[in-house]
């Protein structure tokens, strides 16, 4: 799970609890309190109160926490039987499916296959 981000929550950010539930509306109020900022949570019936980093309770962690909710990414990889030699051996990343292929080549018949895989994990393609 992502760290909590007041700021980025304020600007319009995902946010989310630690059990998943997402966070309808998000507010934060300048007065000395430990917890000043306020929250509709789904699933629960009155606004929750937490402290500037996102906890609900100050001495524990709590299935109520904040966090930033993270996007699912989703790619493909194109995967190559191993010691081919004019392919090699290797796995390539791609941001659109590759149907499967079969390669003709002097020692037989290869087939590239794709799969499609899914993170929540910062990609870069």
């Amino acid at each position: 799970m992502k760290k909590f981000d007041l700021e980025a929550a304020l600007a319009g950010a995902s946010v989310v609890t630690r059990r998943g539930d997402k966070v309808l509306q998000i507010a934060y109020f300048s007065v000395p309190s430990l917890f000043p900022v306020m929250a509709a949570v789904e699933g629960m019936e009155d606004v929750a109160s937490f402290m500037v980093n996102g906890r609900y309770i100050k001495s524990r962690e709590s299935d109520t926490d904040l966090f930033m909710a993270t996007e699912k990414k989703q790619g493909f990889i194109n995967i190559y039987p191993p010691n081919v030699p004019s392919l090699g051996n290797y796995i390539t990343a791609y941001d659109q499916e590759f149907p499967v292929v079969k390669i003709v080549t002097e020692s037989g018949t290869i087939v590239r296959s794709s799969a499609t895989v899914q993170t929540e994990a910062e990609v870069k393609i």
